[in-house]
């Protein structure tokens, strides 16, 4: 039974991993800024993309390999890249078998021209908002669970 447990775990991780690709990918507008290029992808939750470059519009195919990396076959190449990281509004891929060289693919809804520093300073100073009302209701939480053990030793005393 334990071999079976052992397995699984493996395989319910990676299984998990190409879903949050998946979910990240799917039924957005993903732009790529490039020199004097701006690439759209929008992926379909059927293995289609469309892509858009310059204006251009050529349709292709995607799908997540058993290995998890993203293949996308489109604008008459095949582009083979390994999910990294997302946040709201960047998924980070790198291409497969190139060390840093990451691949931006940027949510328009929520990055203006491209400008991914001034979002990212943005998305910071929010983090750093919500943290310090965080600690504000960690404080408390802590004080009232003080006062909850003084008031149960107080009382626990005279019972």
């Amino acid at each position: 039974m334990s071999l079976i447990v052992e397995n699984l775990i493996p395989r319910l991780k990676k299984f998990a991993q190409k879903t949050e690709l998946k979910e990240a990918l799917v039924d957005k507008v993903w732009v790529i800024y490039g020199d004097n290029d701006l690439i759209e992808y929008e992926f379909d939750r059927f293995g289609g993309v469309s892509v858009t470059k310059n204006g251009n519009y050529s349709k292709g195919a995607w799908k997540i390999a058993g290995s998890g990396r993203l293949i996308i076959d489109a604008d008459f190449s095949y582009k083979i890249l390994e999910y990294d990281f997302c946040i709201k509004g960047i998924l980070v891929l790198k291409f497969s078998g190139i060390e840093n060289k990451p691949l931006l693919l940027l949510d328009p809804r929520h990055i203006e021209n491209g400008n991914v520093m001034l979002y990212l300073q943005t998305l910071e100073k929010s983090e750093k908002e919500d943290r310090g009302d965080g600690d504000i209701v960690v404080f408390w939480i802590g004080f009232l669970i003080v006062i909850l053990i003084c008031l149960s030793i107080a009382f626990g005393k005279d019972s």
